[in-house]
């Protein structure tokens, strides 16, 4: 159930709901957390909570990246509390999410929240969250900003914005066809509509690094940390782990943490980097 630019999955009816979880998804799979992790949140919601998806577009500009968040948030949030009444706010977010999520609980404090899950958190600087950044990415954000064909990017979204439509078209003249596979309907387009919702990000950063000589993400990793030492303010906080994801912090932030009133550790088999 999309809601306000949000998704909203809701308990069984003959539950009232325990508390509502809103989920921010990891970096470019978080522009369509309602597909990428459709199973963990139905999951969720199956358990008794209130279940809010927030959708976002990954930028270099974590402040902007959460203030669209929350508005997105704040506009589902009022009509859910005339529905169910008050309820605690928990924040669940994986990777990125867990990044924004923390960000969420230190700057914003119009938005209290009684507990954070931050699974398989990472800060690391843009150079070491994204494969060969300096290497390939940088180099060719470079070579297509400066090319003869300027406008790449702007080609690239009306691409997306083709495909996007083209599959819409098909998806709606399949409905009416008595052969057309179910698993169609339910797996493959939703699919590839996930994967349009992550290229599409792709222009903006390679805008913001080609035009705007963009480097690292704002704020640094460094200020990310002190905001966290001195204004974090969720009291109960789970911190998930995988036993083999190679860019987890969360020994790192567990440390910065640390005068938070209740913290809990959960160990998990996985490499954490799948939805």
């Amino acid at each position: 159930e999309e809601m306000s630019g949000n998704f909203l999955l809701r308990p069984p009816p003959d539950l009232r709901p325990r508390a509502l979880i809103h989920f921010l998804g990891g970096a470019f799979v978080g522009a369509a957390p309602h597909l990428t992790y459709r199973y963990f949140l139905t999951g969720l919601a199956e358990q008794g909570f209130l279940v809010v998806a927030s959708p976002y577009r990954l930028s270099f500009d974590y402040l902007e990246t959460c203030d669209s968040i929350l508005d997105r948030f704040e506009k589902i949030a009022i009509p859910l509390a005339r529905e169910y009444g008050a309820l605690p706010v928990v924040g669940v977010g994986h990777s990125c999410g867990a990044l924004l999520h923390l960000l969420i609980s230190c700057l914003f404090p119009g938005t209290p929240r009684a507990g954070n899950v931050l699974i398989s958190f990472n800060n690391k600087p843009a150079a070491e969250a994204i494969p060969f950044f300096e290497e390939v990415v940088v180099p060719i954000a470079s070579q297509l900003m400066n090319s003869r064909t300027q406008s790449v990017p702007g080609n690239l979204r009306e691409l997306v914005r083709f495909l996007r439509t083209s599959v819409d078209d098909f998806a709606e003249a399949s409905s009416n066809f008595i052969l057309t596979p179910s698993f169609y309907k339910r797996e493959v387009i939703p699919l590839f509509k996930q994967t349009l919702e992550v290229i599409d990000q792709v222009p903006g950063l390679l805008d913001a690094i080609a035009k705007e000589d963009v480097r690292e993400f704002e704020p640094t990793p460094a200020e990310v940390k002190e905001a966290a030492t001195r204004m974090y303010r969720t009291r109960r906080t789970l911190l998930v782990q995988f036993d083999n994801d190679a860019i987890d912090e969360t020994d790192a932030v567990e440390t910065v943490l640390k005068d938070a009133a209740s913290i809990v550790r959960l160990q998990a088999p996985g490499n954490g980097r799948g939805p």
